[in-house]
């Protein structure tokens, strides 16, 4: 786990289990659909689209967003990132913030660099003059080919 910037870390399922989860003062944006969309839904295989947490799910202190890893951009990853950054945004400066995936790589640190650049934290002349810079501070940033597409395309549209 590594903090990122002031009070905001970024880090694996794992630095969640056990250095953050049951400890007060915390929000948590979990970028994983397994375990944590399914467990706090409660489906096994699938969820219906038509289902009111069908993209993201609040419970106490977390945001659990209904993402996985892709070669390619999906369709509602719009929504789900947008409201994830959405809720850093408004809990910054009130909470201390973790940001994660199951391994802290792709998902969580593509969500954390698109939410330090519309912070104004990170800055650019480019996508690849940006994406160095967040290497300097989170070396273990490694997104998909579909994720990095949807931040480049969304930074840069």
């Amino acid at each position: 786990m590594v903090e990122i910037y002031n009070s905001v870390y970024l880090g694996s399922q794992d630095d969640y289990e056990k250095f953050i989860k049951g400890r007060d003062g915390w929000m948590v944006l979990q970028a994983c659909k397994y375990p944590y969309h399914k467990q706090a839904v409660g489906y096994i295989n699938e969820i219906d689209e038509s289902h009111p947490e069908y993209f993201y799910a609040h419970r106490e202190n977390r945001l659990i967003l209904n993402i996985l890893d892709s070669d390619f951009e999906e369709n509602h990853w719009d929504i789900i990132i947008s409201y994830g950054v959405n809720f850093l945004k408004e809990n910054f400066g009130k909470f201390k913030l973790m940001i994660h995936c199951n391994y802290g790589i792709s998902r969580s640190s593509s969500i954390a660099l698109l939410f330090l650049v519309e912070m104004g934290f990170l800055e650019g002349e480019n996508f690849s003059d940006i994406e160095k810079k967040f290497k300097k501070i989170y070396p273990n940033y490694s997104p998909s080919k579909g994720i990095n597409g949807y931040i480049k395309n969304k930074l840069y549209k």
